[in-house]
């Protein structure tokens, strides 16, 4: 950043492709459904993904800590390799860290249980559509029931990556950081219940309220 400049509103540090697309076009396409302000962001990847960002976020973050008012670190709980804790447990750790190089009460750790696609799966049309499902989200929860990807009891698939993966392949599909943009632009976001998307819904209102002056 250059001398005397303002600093940027957020920096997002993300584990792969498929979070940062989604983070990218949730902050610079849908700021009002998410709550919040527009505002001026930054997203990186961390070269060492999910493990990295749980391990070396804050030394990563360091040398960005004039540039942003706030940082935002977001990966998956499986692959992060410390699956015997819990997400709660992992993230205060990752916090703490980036509270001792500076970060304090400026910074937070969203870690998804078991991972992104957990995102996914609430029961819309358009889940459906992208999906190469149509236009009804029945006859593709009906598809997966059979198959033993979701436990009728269950609100969500049990393993929601190989889900969308069986889903995405069963009709010629692949899953690619595209198919998370159409999907982050247009899927209703009160839909969703995932406890790692409301926490970042909530500490983005807290940073950045939809009514106030970026």
């Amino acid at each position: 950043m250059k001398s005397g400049a303002e600093p940027r509103h957020l920096i997002v540090l993300a584990a792969d492709k498929h979070i940062a697309s989604v983070l990218e076009t949730l902050l610079s396409r849908r700021p009002s459904d998410m709550g919040i302000h527009a505002m001026s962001f930054d997203v990186r990847r961390h070269p060492e993904s999910d493990p990295g960002c749980r391990t070396r976020s804050a030394e990563f973050l360091r040398p960005l800590i004039n540039g942003y008012r706030h940082a935002l670190v977001v990966f998956d709980h499986r692959g992060c390799g410390d699956e015997k804790r819990t997400p709660a447990e992992i993230r205060g750790e990752v916090e703490d860290e980036l509270g001792r190089n500076g970060w304090r009460e400026r910074s937070r750790a969203i870690v998804i249980k078991p991972e992104l696609e957990s995102w996914i799966w609430s029961r819309s049309g358009r889940v459906a559509h992208v999906l190469g499902w149509g236009r009804s989200f029945e006859p593709l929860r009906e598809w997966l029931q059979a198959e033993g990807f979701w436990p009728a009891p269950q609100p969500k698939p049990s393993d929601p990556k190989r889900a969308v993966e069986q889903a995405l392949r069963h009709k010629g599909k692949v899953l690619s950081s595209a198919l998370f943009r159409e999907l982050a632009a247009s899927v209703r976001l009160d839909g969703c219940q995932d406890p790692a998307f409301n926490e970042l819904k909530r500490t983005l209102q807290a940073w950045f309220p939809r009514e106030a002056t970026p």
